[in-house]
């Protein structure tokens, strides 16, 4: 039972409220509705077109962006990952070391302020390399040093007549990073690249969260021990190095599975980020057990981007996000039968699907004709 967008009660006895409406999904599976745990869509709509593009900002570090101000409700690709069942995404800013900050959406709403649930969730940095591009991560230690240093200064220093001084939006917005208030993504693909990451978290006292790490199966013990969570994804490409098996990407998730690692799975990518549950699917077929996989695209999720108490699992109290289908989420030939996010419930359409109807009358031209 849902009232007032969240969920009141889940029991096959619970009393329905008078004037409650009831659907009757006999012969369908309910699941929790299904987060991308890194994409970005809502911020881009036509690759070739760079002034749709709105992930990227000029300038190699920026953390005081924010994805969430960016957003764009009316983008076609909303409904489209909504199609498939996707109901909440971590929207990550992609631009230059620190892109900016990541926001966690809903997809469903009128504006930006009412589809964003988490404005700052956490920082994007797209990992330099020490020995690649020495000179960019000196920059970005510096950065880390320099933002101590001002949160120090800040915290000691007294408003005058209410105006804060020593005020840089910059340095501002690493303040609750720099102590560990929020999390760090990291975007780390190689074993090299993931195990400086790996090092710099703990010189610096960092919180942060593995992302992308394609070669993550190669550190398993070293990322348990450190109890870090990951976002895995996309699992559906090509292996880093030439000697590695053409089936290590989609073996990863299970070898952190097996390791103990806290991981979820992502799409990276807009346009597919209906896509998730299928990296999950994938996953599945090379040693992934299917609850690990179903959980890495809702509760575990949940869990990494902090929001385990609002969704990613059908439980009371929690935001009725929902997504009903005719079998497993995790199976291509599932179809998606209606989703519901805060509560409202929204019928599997997107352009996707009108033109899909518009253009299969080819097939049957007098069709349409016919009364």
């Amino acid at each position: 039972i849902c009232q007032d967008g969240r969920i009141t009660a889940v029991a096959a006895t619970a009393v329905i409220p008078n004037g409650c409406p009831s659907i009757d999904l006999q012969g369908l599976h309910v699941y929790p509705g299904l987060i991308d745990a890194g994409t970005t869509v809502g911020l881009t709509e036509i690759g070739k077109v760079a002034e749709t593009h709105d992930f990227a900002e000029v300038g190699q570090f920026q953390p005081d962006l924010q994805a969430g101000v960016a957003i764009n409700p009316d983008s076609e690709l909303i409904p489209v990952a909504r199609t498939g069942g996707i109901t909440t995404a971590l929207i990550r800013p992609t631009g230059g070391v620190i892109a900016g900050q990541a926001s966690i959406m809903q997809l469903a709403g009128w504006t930006a302020p009412e589809m964003v649930r988490v404005l700052s969730a956490g920082l994007q940095i797209h990992w330099p390399g020490v020995h690649d591009n020495a000179e960019q991560f000196q920059q970005l230690r510096r950065w880390i040093k320099d933002a101590r240093i001002y949160d120090s200064a800040r915290s000691a220093a007294p408003e005058a007549g209410g105006i804060p001084r020593l005020v840089d939006p910059r340095y501002e917005a690493l303040r609750p990073y720099v102590r560990g208030e929020r999390p760090i993504f990291i975007e780390a693909h190689s074993l090299q690249h993931l195990s400086e990451a790996l090092k710099f978290a703990k010189l610096e006292k960092l919180n942060i969260v593995l992302c992308g790490a394609t070669d993550a199966w190669k550190l398993a013990a070293e990322i348990h021990a450190a109890e870090i969570p990951v976002i895995v994804g996309p699992v559906m490409r090509a292996p880093i190095s030439e000697h590695d098996p053409f089936d290590a990407p989609y073996a990863n998730p299970g070898r952190l599975h097996e390791a103990g690692v806290r991981f979820c799975i992502r799409s990276d990518n807009a346009a597919n980020s209906r896509n998730a549950p299928f990296e999950a699917g994938m996953a599945v077929a090379y040693g992934l057990p299917e609850e690990a996989a179903l959980r890495s695209v809702t509760l575990s999720a949940a869990e990494t981007l902090g929001i385990a108490d609002e969704c990613g699992s059908i439980s009371v109290g929690k935001k009725a996000d929902l997504v009903i289908l005719d079998g497993s989420p995790l199976q291509v030939t599932s179809q998606v039968k209606g989703v519901v996010v805060a509560g409202k419930p929204f019928r599997p359409e997107s352009r996707q699907t009108r033109l899909y109807e518009k253009y299969r009358q080819r097939l049957h031209p007098h069709a349409a004709a016919m009364p």
